[in-house]
């Protein structure tokens, strides 16, 4: 057997100029190899007959390979200068690679069962071993794994560039949702999650995502929010202060308004104040903001605390300035309940306190008390901690253990022989406890009540008010002198802070359903009402056939009477009159959608006036979320990326 290479005859002559001849000793010796001249390779072309036969001594079989093209240059001279050239190019196992595209938005999922050979031109099945031609596609390949390995999931062939910008916008919204950072992007668990759901999908990096994709997404939901707005008739807004972990005072802004009998809350913007929050800094944040959204002309109320700067925030907008009622409520209550007010309900919850505190610094006692509590209640319970600057934790951490007594007084009577026992609340005090439990609870429903987003709270402050008041005019006479002493306190400061209301609530409570026929109020206050609403809808800008005239001799008698009287024959009188007023559980906006038609002229004041929030809630919500943003590891965040993430944490929904 012939040993070494078998030039055809018409490649002979080409030989000399290729340097086939320069055949290394080592060559000689090892057929396996071969030694060209690398510098005339560079200008070979094709030749569709250019095959040398190779025989090895290794094997009985000779083999074919294509030979290099003829030179582009017929002057071109072999030098000294050769590489070795393996003559087995039927590649064995170890010559089959992973293979790695250069373009990976185009990789298909046939490559995680295929390796391909060192030149690309054959492809095996890293199951079975089977071994197939390369081409310009992968069809015979998933054809082969479709036949012969059908318990694989090939799911998608490849995901094009438009699933790509959908994958990374989902990823993008998760974390503005969920309020996950940025650097999640290179967390091992993530990116082990997307290599299993989306193979082969390029991922970007954090900066690339906060400083490219996050502005992207804030544009597109803000002209949503912009485009939304310009349908609202009125918008009323909220806003309020707070500090940041990094000593950095930053304000809110919120919008309410009512689109298609909808209520819509969103968050505008959330910024830095420089130089203090002052009502000069807040206004011209505030102004801003409202001119960047379109909204300054139809914005009508400005909701806040009771802090005189924010008052004076209202008046520099020309806004209508709605104190916090929830607010209010605080404090009227923080100073009788946490003061030194009245020395046995001070004594009272002072006792309570310590009974929790001891709770919540040891978890023998926890323990302890979860045993006795399954024992007598067949339930597990927690022990709430109040904080002195908020009422209601006071009142919650009494909750939490009034109706569990027993298992209070058994845990400290036996445990450790009695070690615990002078935490025991005297029985007196048990008793105080629950009856000072019956006068803060109603507050403690309101708040809850007033808080709510989804429904219009405006018309809940009268009816609110008033039902407080003579829940404390009405305490029972055999309750203790010292809660008689603290309802009377709490009665007085609440007839004081709510003694002046803006008009825009009595108009919100006329035009709700359920408590139209105002009579929370005295006759002088609905009549003024009354006639507001009257003058308002004369200044409207509607058909006047829809409004049916009072007739000019009827007016004086009107004006004087009662208050369904004043109107005769319009539109205010038939909607105190025609339809009863609603039970408290009526949805108001759905009554309006069904009602709108029949009362066209209100239904207009109903949008403008049922949306003002009652509260500051809306934008102190968002302290949470932006506490759960600027933690201790993300403080330095950049106030302008905060906005985003906030904007679209509580706005990607519309």
């Amino acid at each position: 057997m012939q040993t070494g290479l078998q030039l055809q005859p018409h490649i002979q002559e080409h030989s000399q100029a290729w340097g086939w001849n320069q055949i290394s000793s080592t060559s000689r010796s090892h057929p396996q190899s071969l030694v060209i001249n690398p510098q005339q390779a560079r200008g070979w072309i094709p030749h569709p007959q250019s095959i040398v036969s190779i025989s090895s001594p290794h094997s009985s079989s000779s083999r074919s390979i294509m030979m290099p093209p003829l030179p582009l240059h017929s002057n071109h001279q072999p030098t000294s200068q050769s590489i070795n050239l393996p003559t087995h190019i039927m590649p064995s196992q170890s010559n089959f690679i992973k293979y790695t595209p250069k373009r990976k938005q185009n990789f298909s999922l046939v490559w995680n069962y295929f390796h391909t050979s060192e030149d690309h031109l054959q492809a095996r099945c890293t199951i079975c071993g089977a071994i197939y031609k390369r081409k310009n596609n992968t069809t015979t390949l998933l054809d082969h794994l479709r036949r012969s390995h059908r318990n694989i999931d090939l799911g998608k062939k490849s995901s094009s560039p438009g699933d790509n910008e959908k994958i990374v916008s989902c990823i993008l919204k998760m974390i503005c949702l969920d309020l996950q950072p940025f650097s999640i992007m290179k967390d091992v668990g993530f990116r082990s999650l997307m290599d299993l759901g989306f193979p082969g999908v390029p991922l970007p990096s954090r900066s690339t995502l906060s400083l490219t994709h996050l502005p992207i997404l804030y544009n597109e939901i803000k002209k949503k929010v912009i485009s939304l707005l310009l349908l609202a008739q009125d918008v009323h807004l909220t806003t309020d202060c707070w500090t940041s972990l990094a000593m950095q005072n930053y304000l809110t802004l919120t919008c309410h308004f009512i689109v298609n009998w909808r209520l819509f809350s969103l968050v505008l913007h959330t910024d830095i104040v420089t130089g203090g929050h002052g009502a000069d800094n807040c206004s011209y944040i505030i102004r801003n903001v409202l001119e960047d959204f379109n909204i300054f002309a139809k914005s009508r109320t400005l909701t806040t605390d009771n802090a005189s700067s924010m008052e004076k925030t209202a008046h520099n907008l020309n806004l209508t300035w709605v104190g916090c009622l929830s607010h209010t409520l605080n404090l009227c209550l923080k100073n009788p309940i946490s003061g030194n007010v009245v020395p046995d309900v001070t004594e009272v919850i002072q006792s309570f306190r310590r009974l929790a505190t001891h709770y919540h610094k040891s978890t023998k006692a926890t323990e302890s008390l979860e045993y006795f509590e399954l024992y007598i209640n067949n339930a597990k319970h927690k022990v709430q901690q109040d904080v002195v600057t908020r009422w209601n934790s006071t009142l919650i951490m009494l909750k939490s253990i009034i109706p569990h007594q027993e298992a209070f007084e058994m845990d400290l009577f036996h445990r450790e022989e009695g070690k615990y026992r002078h935490l025991i609340p005297p029985n007196r005090m048990w008793i105080l406890a629950t009856q000072l439990l019956d006068i803060l609870d109603p507050f403690l429903y309101i708040t809850e009540i007033l808080a709510m987003q989804e429904y219009p709270t405006a018309s809940l402050i009268l009816p609110t008010i008033k039902r407080l008041i003579n829940k404390l005019t009405t305490i029972n006479p055999l309750y203790h002198p010292a809660i008689q002493e603290i309802g009377k306190k709490i009665h007085d400061e609440l007839i004081s802070r709510t003694a002046e209301l803006p008009q825009d609530l009595f108009l919100a409570a006329l035009l709700d359903p359920r408590f139209k026929k105002l009579e929370m109020i005295s006759d002088t206050e609905r009549r003024r009402t009354l006639c507001r609403a009257q003058n308002e809808m004369s200044a409207l800008n509607v058909d006047p056939s829809l409004m049916n005239q009072v007739k000019e001799s009827d007016r004086h008698s009107r004006f004087w009477n009662e208050p369904t009287q004043i109107c005769e024959n319009d539109e205010i009188l038939r909607f105190l009159n025609d339809s009863p007023q609603c039970a408290v559980e009526t949805n108001v906006l759905d009554w309006w959608k069904e009602n709108q038609s029949k009362y066209s002229c209100l239904a207009i004041l109903a949008r403008r006036y049922l949306s003002i929030p009652s509260t500051s809630t809306p934008s102190e919500c968002n302290w949470s979320t932006a506490g759960d943003v600027l933690t201790k590891k993300r403080s330095l965040i950049k106030s302008h990326r905060l906005n985003q993430i906030l904007f679209l944490n509580k706005n990607m929904h519309i």
